[in-house]
Order: structure tokens, then sequence, then C-alpha cells
């Protein structure tokens, strides 16, 4: 058994608030790791991108970079269109005239007839386990309605159609992301100037994942595992106090070595 979850995003007036200190909010529900793969190819409607010199598909696998290196998206291009409304275990990214037959507000199943809304961009469907509240599938779905658009740079043009905005947007609830009341956020309910994930996004995303998901090991966050790292593993491991800072050349040899992983858990042993 699965449980469906439907995330929209609109496009409308930004209208000012007051950014709380926490301001993200989580869906709840997560990958097991920080990584997971989409499956992206479009038909070419509901019209071609007459801009940016880049297709949909080009366009979507940018996107997926932005949550990079906290969130990894590997992005598949198979031969045949993917169908977002498939249930069929895979994360499937693709243009649809309605929203897979989730009501627009995401309250559940639709009424016949139902359609998007005018100011519905676009809508992320996600199946989870109820029991683990691991994700099972997560699709993509943008409203064909719309004529879609890739703005080209400079960076913080605004276009209110720009399919790599919404999809770095709708990417972030497939992460497990909800909307942010953050002006500035990626995860604002509604579109804007941001094109990458902000300092608010990159909040959530660590509060689901860990600051360093997409880093195992990785545990003073400059995205490299490196020897620093293996000291302070120890350090956590053993759980001594006494021995953190001895890392950063506890032997006093002028280096940070394998030498100095030797003193910092001799210095824990002794302790």
């Amino acid at each position: 058994m699965n449980i469906k979850i439907a995330c929209l995003f609109l496009f409308s007036n930004l209208s000012l608030l007051s950014q709380a200190v926490q301001s993200y909010e989580l869906t709840g529900v997560k990958w097991p790791t920080a990584t997971t793969t989409i499956e992206v190819q479009f038909t070419g409607d509901p019209d071609t991108p007459a801009s940016a010199g880049i297709n949909w598909n080009a366009a979507l696998a940018t996107a997926a970079t932005r949550w990079s290196p906290n969130f990894i998206f590997t992005v598949n291009h198979p031969a045949a269109t993917t169908d977002p409304c498939t249930n069929n275990g895979q994360n499937d990214v693709g243009f649809h005239p309605n929203p897979c037959g989730i009501d627009p507000d995401g309250s559940g199943p639709a009424s016949p007839g139902d359609n998007f809304g005018s100011t519905t961009l676009g809508v992320t469907l996600t199946s989870y386990n109820p029991v683990t509240d691991l994700i099972i599938e997560s699709d993509i779905v943008f409203n064909s309605n719309k004529n879609w658009n890739i703005a080209d740079p400079p960076a913080g043009k605004f276009s209110p159609h720009d399919i790599r905005r919404v999809a770095v947007h709708e990417l972030g609830h497939l992460i497990g992301l909800g909307h942010s009341v953050a002006t500035g956020a990626i995860m604002y309910p509604t579109i804007g100037d941001t094109e990458n994930p902000e300092t608010d996004d990159l909040a959530g995303l660590a509060a689901i994942y860990g600051a360093t998901g997409a880093t195992p090991g990785d545990e003073d966050g400059d995205n490299i595992v490196n020897i620093q790292d293996v000291i302070a593993i120890i350090n956590i491991v053993l759980g001594s106090a006494s021995a953190q800072g001895f890392g950063e050349n506890c032997n006093a040899n002028g280096g940070i070595d394998i030498q100095d992983v030797i003193c910092t858990i001799n210095v824990v042993l002794n302790n």
C-alpha cells in the first residue's frame, strides 16, 4: 500500500512577507538517501522553446544540477516519451493537460472534468510508504495549457513560464520539501526571480538529509571527504569530548596527516 500527495506551484504576483527564522516546510516524506533518478523525455509540446538554445530535456537536466551537491539527481532520457501520470515505479517528468486525476488543490481524487487552475504551473505527485514515510515514486507534471519558455540570461530575468525555474521548484517537492513562507526561496509557492535553491531551501534540505547528505562522511561541510572528516568521525563514534579539536595537527608536526588520526585515537582512548 502507498499514499499519494500533491504539491502545486502557482503563478501570481508576489506579496511581501516577513521571513521567519525557519521558513521552510517539509512534506514529511523522503528518499532513503540524498539521491534519486528522474526520467525526462518531453514530446516537445505544448510549444518548442525558442530561447536559450536548448530543449526541454536539457532545461530539466540543468535544473536538476541546481540541487547539487546536497541532493544528486541522475537524469535519464529514455527513447520513449515519459508519461508522468503512469504509476510505474519511476520518477517521470512531462507535460499533461490535467494533474493526472488528482484534485487541483491536492486534496484527493479529481471530479470529472477537473483541470489545472488558471494559475497552476505544475504539480509534483508523490507516492510513499505510510509505514516508513519513504518515497516510492514522485512524478512532475507541467501544465501543458501554458506557453512554456526557457528564460535567457542574465540571471534573475523574470519569466512566469520559465520551465527551468519551475523545474527547480518541483524537484524540491520531489526531494521532500513543502512550500516556504520566505519570498526569496525557490520553494515559495509562487514564481518569482529566484532561480536556485537559497539559504532557506538548503536549510530545509539539511533538515531532511543532513547538511551534507550527498557527500557521506563529510563532517565539516566542505563537500570533500578528507583526513579532517576521518578524525571527526572517530571523535563522534568514540564519544570523547576531550578529543575534539585534536585532529587539527594533533601531533604538532606542522601538517594534518595519518599520524594525526593515530594521535587522535590515542587521545580518545587515554581519556
